[in-house]
């Protein structure tokens, strides 16, 4: 009777916080691409790696653990930013422009198209057969690459700073503008682009992304922000975390930001509340990480002088001690958790802490991370 009073009253203990995730960053595999990395995208198997003067190069990553490479395109300038959507590649070729690739053939990527930008495209991004440049002090640049073999400038922005990356959701556009922070502009008609708003950041605005309401910008050396802008016109800060190293892009996936934390290398945030960034993880690679892309558990890292950096850096629930690994310390630790009703106890994420948990860690610790 003792015990089951016990297991009731537990039972019924809300868990106070949310659980934070174990996130226990692992290196896979790596390339090592001849000059100094600088952008990344992923597209099904395949990483695009913008490598400065040595061109695009095309990796094949269907086994992290050994990615080979498949093909390269030589840039007119250096291929700084990248991005890609099927089988064609978007590179930001510096003072070249935008250079469109057909990579169908992955082993012989051929030019479709250069179009020549007015700035020094240093970050591109594909949303809907639009692409959108980040053109330095030539600020935004929309160009409709519906057909890619013929792209058709829209039109742009002049930002007030130096473009350097650009996001896009619901036809706006978040600029990390360098020095001039973050603007935000309207781009539902790229003929008649407006501004709605802006966010002075401490220092250079490297990179932004933006979930929902909420944009995440990376502030080279002085950390990460999350600004409220919800209200373009008047965008606010939520939280910021002030890094020693510094910060040069961030990927989003779920309630985690992925952080290429420059000589740091790999630093991840639970963004899940915004207002309270928590940094949980991190991991040096090689060299400098400029980019980062997140997919399927998987972080993908432009590491400079040291190519291609995979890491595997996903939540695992059932790593109850969080010690990278699971073994039956993890139940004791799950007992633990269950005891004192603390929030590794919830693995159902119903915000409770019940003999329910159990049956859900053991669920989870068979499936494995």
């Amino acid at each position: 009777m003792h015990r089951t009073g016990v297991v009731l009253s537990l039972s019924l203990v809300c868990v106070a916080a949310q659980a934070q995730p174990c996130v226990t960053p692992q290196a896979l595999g790596s390339y090592n691409t001849p000059d100094y990395s600088r952008g990344v995208a992923i597209e099904g198997s395949r990483a695009y790696v913008a490598d400065t003067s040595a061109g695009l190069y095309v990796i094949d990553i269907a086994n992290p653990s050994s990615p080979a490479l498949l093909g390269t395109f030589e840039m007119a300038t250096e291929a700084i930013g990248v991005d890609a959507a099927g089988d064609v590649v978007y590179v930001a070729d510096n003072l070249a422009g935008l250079r469109i690739v057909d990579v169908s053939d992955p082993t012989s990527p051929t030019l479709l198209f250069t179009y020549d930008t007015a700035g020094t495209a240093t970050g591109v991004t594909v949303v809907a057969n639009l692409a959108y440049v980040a053109d330095g002090f030539a600020g935004l640049q929309i160009i409709d690459v519906t057909h890619p073999a013929a792209p058709v400038h829209l039109g742009g922005f002049d930002t007030q700073g130096r473009a350097v990356s650009v996001a896009v959701s619901n036809g706006v556009a978040y600029v990390a503008d360098d020095f001039k922070g973050l603007q935000i502009i309207d781009v539902s008609d790229p003929d008649n682009t407006t501004l709605l708003g802006s966010f002075e950041t401490l220092f250079y605005s490297l990179d932004v992304k933006v979930v929902g309401s909420t944009a995440y910008v990376a502030d080279f050396s002085q950390g990460i922000w999350a600004i409220d802008v919800s209200d373009p016109a008047n965008p606010a800060m939520l939280d910021f975390i002030d890094f020693p190293q510094r910060l040069e892009a961030v990927a989003i996936d779920g309630s985690l930001a992925y952080i290429a934390h420059g000589l740091a290398g790999l630093t991840v945030v639970d963004i899940s509340d915004p207002s309270a960034l928590a940094p949980i993880a991190t991991l040096g690679t090689p060299g400098v990480a400029k980019d980062i892309v997140h997919v399927n558990g998987m972080a993908y890292i432009a590491d400079g002088s040291s190519g291609l950096q995979i890491i595997r850096a996903e939540p695992c629930a059932p790593d109850t001690n969080c010690d990278g690994m699971l073994s039956p310390a993890d139940f004791s630790a799950w007992v633990s958790a269950f005891s004192t009703a603390s929030p590794a106890c919830d693995q159902n994420n119903d915000g409770l802490c019940t003999p329910a948990d159990f049956s859900a860690w053991v669920a989870n610790y068979n499936m494995g991370c």
